[in-house]
């Protein structure tokens, strides 16, 4: 149990006497002003991910605190929903927001534990809202990029095109070449979970360029069955495959298990909905995957994402972090990436244009790497007045 965020940020950058509490307070000079909600959603953003699945729709939310001093703390999640964006969550996030006014706390590890124990039912996703938003304060506070403020000792990384489920697989190879003229080098694809079509889709791929550098990865959102999964897995040539993504349901552990031992492609799990603590620990000990996975603005903000990364560092599996979403969603993820040395890759979610919507100097990547983020906190600017060129725009103040 750590008692705030200084105690949390010397235990996770490996300096028990690191001190830094001046950051996470409010004082005097320093109070929480008001809170700003932006929603927006595109329909240009919307996506499937499975051959059997519904159009998935992404409302986007900035939450943006301002202090007496003019400070921001800024923070970017996505709300996934089906048929129509899910404003209901609007409804959480005012809550909290004013929860937090009224509480005149800043350090995410006080809020954090407040919120868990008093209201145990609120969406992670709401909660990263706070917390992201308290993290980039902070780091601004401090003048330091937020991965830096982490202890983040590299300032680039690999990055792959993260495609959403394509109808034919023509659309797959248009999708890889088109992105190849962009620098990138990895490609991840989406499946039908349906078996003799991921099939084909492998075997297309692994002839087309098993004489190119590229390299793939293949996520079926746990729609098979491990029989199938375990045929499906042991077409995938492993020097052009690099990992095989939630291939069945995250739950099944001992699945897992047994199919990471038939494979020699690396297994991941989807790491959408069971992230928690026990969850991970759990799959450590059943040797369930070859990488965690999961978002940081998924499961609740940087204080919850840090310690599951403090628990997969104490052992010997990656940590493929996930950051579908609008460039500032994104860009989080990144800095946590950067702050540790357990992820090997940045996932970029395309079409790029219609995720960069809202955001200055948007693109994250430069021929298939990251770019060096060197602004204070979160580092992203936004567009505050295209904002309400979305299909869905509306903005709430908080005092």
């Amino acid at each position: 149990m750590f008692e705030n965020a200084s105690q949390l940020l010397g235990s996770f950058r490996g300096d028990s006497q690191f001190n830094r509490n001046s950051i996470f307070c409010t004082s005097n000079k320093s109070k929480l002003k008001d809170i700003e909600i932006h929603a927006f959603g595109l329909n240009d953003t919307d996506a499937r991910f499975s051959s059997k699945w519904e159009v998935w729709k992404h409302l986007n939310v900035i939450f943006k605190i301002n202090t007496s001093d003019g400070y921001e703390g800024i923070s970017g999640v996505s709300i996934a929903s089906t048929k129509s964006f899910n404003i209901d969550q609007l409804d959480e996030i005012y809550f909290l927001a004013e929860l937090l006014l009224s509480n005149e706390i800043t350090d995410p590890v006080i809020v954090s534990r407040l919120i868990n124990e008093e209201y145990k039912k609120i969406n992670d996703t709401s909660l990263a809202c706070i917390d992201i938003a308290l993290w980039d304060l902070a780091s601004k506070k401090a003048s330091m990029p937020l991965y830096k403020l982490l202890n983040g000792d590299r300032d680039s990384i690999d990055a792959y095109a993260s495609f959403p489920f394509f109808n034919s697989i023509d659309d797959c190879i248009f999708a890889v070449d088109d992105h190849v003229k962009l620098g990138f080098n990895s490609f991840k694809f989406h499946g039908w979970g349906v078996l003799n079509k991921d099939i084909e889709l492998i075997e297309t791929i692994q002839k087309r360029y098993k004489k190119t550098d590229l390299s793939f990865m293949l996520d079926v959102e746990g729609e098979y069955c491990l029989t199938d999964a375990i045929e499906l897995g042991l077409t995938m040539n492993s020097d052009i495959f690099k990992w095989f993504e939630a291939p069945i349901n995250d739950k099944s552990l001992d699945e897992f298990s047994i199919l990471r031992n038939r494979l020699k492609v690396p297994i991941i799990p989807d790491g959408y909905n069971s992230y928690s603590p026990e969850f991970i620990k759990e799959g450590l000990k059943k040797n369930a995957w070859d990488a965690a996975r999961f978002d940081v603005t998924v499961v609740g903000g940087l204080t919850k994402a840090m310690k599951l990364l403090m628990i997969i560092a104490n052992s010997d599996i990656a940590a493929e972090i996930q950051s579908w979403g609008s460039t500032l969603s994104q860009a989080v993820n990144l800095h946590l990436i950067l702050a540790n040395n357990k992820t090997k890759y940045f996932e970029v979610p395309i079409p790029l244009d219609v995720y960069q919507f809202g955001f200055k100097d948007a693109n994250l990547v430069n021929k298939g790497s990251t770019i060096s983020l060197k602004k204070p906190g979160i580092g992203i600017d936004i567009d505050w007045d295209i904002l309400n060129e979305a299909d869905y725009y509306k903005k709430i103040k908080v005092k």
